[in-house]
């Protein structure tokens, strides 16, 4: 029983170095866009739905941890949209490359434009989602499953830095264009595996070592 409960120790404290040894980073912010009903580009559902899309470049592994677009909130503090994450298709995402998607809540001032998104939970070895080094795309859509509490309404724009690459779906067809949507995602670095490795070796020795005393005494 004292091996099993030393085994899980061993095994929490991998994670947890694993997960420290991760540094926080802000991946991409491109700013806000103007406060306030000053208008935007159109995220909607139903007939004439728009959906809109940011590229992101990432030049080494991360953790992705939280999603954020500058989204104005016409009152609907509640109502939902959905972010979602594709894998890189040119000047457009590649919807069949859908990598991540989840439902972010409304949230921010009234009347007012807001960061709205969502939190990516921690994983069994590493705190969100992960990627590897290269170029994806960030969508902020209105869903199906958003329909019974939807949101209507606009990305504010133009952000101080806009990204390379953005585009917008009408009626499920993209198209490549010049959006300027404030995008902020953060997250953190993937440890190299010769660090985890050395990491994981030197626990596993530390509790070697504890078990061996307990046995002599």
């Amino acid at each position: 029983m004292k091996k099993k409960r030393l085994a899980g120790l061993t095994l929490g404290l991998l994670m947890f170095g694993a997960a420290s040894m991760a540094q926080a980073s802000l991946i991409v912010d491109t700013g806000p866009g103007p406060v306030g009903d000053v208008g935007g580009w159109s995220l909607t559902s139903g007939n004439g739905a728009q959906w809109l899309a940011a590229e992101f470049s990432l030049d080494q592994d991360y953790f992705i941890t939280d999603l954020q677009g500058w989204i104005y909130n016409g009152d609907q503090t509640g109502n939902m949209f959905t972010i979602s994450i594709y894998g890189d298709g040119g000047d457009v995402p590649d919807i069949n490359n859908l990598i991540y998607s989840n439902g972010a809540t409304i949230s921010g001032t009234n009347l007012q434009s807001n960061w709205e998104g969502y939190h990516i939970p921690s994983g069994p070895w590493g705190p969100g989602l992960e990627l590897a080094q290269g170029d994806y795309w960030v969508s902020f859509e209105l869903r199906t499953v958003n329909y019974n509490n939807p949101y209507s309404g606009y990305m504010s724009h133009p952000s101080t830095n806009p990204l390379t690459n953005e585009a917008f779906a009408y009626n499920g067809t993209w198209y490549s264009s010049d959006l300027d949507i404030g995008v902020r995602i953060n997250g953190a670095s993937v440890p190299e595996p010769t660090s985890m490795v050395l990491l994981g070796t030197g626990l596993v020795g530390l509790a070697g070592s504890r078990l061996r005393r307990k046995k002599k005494a």
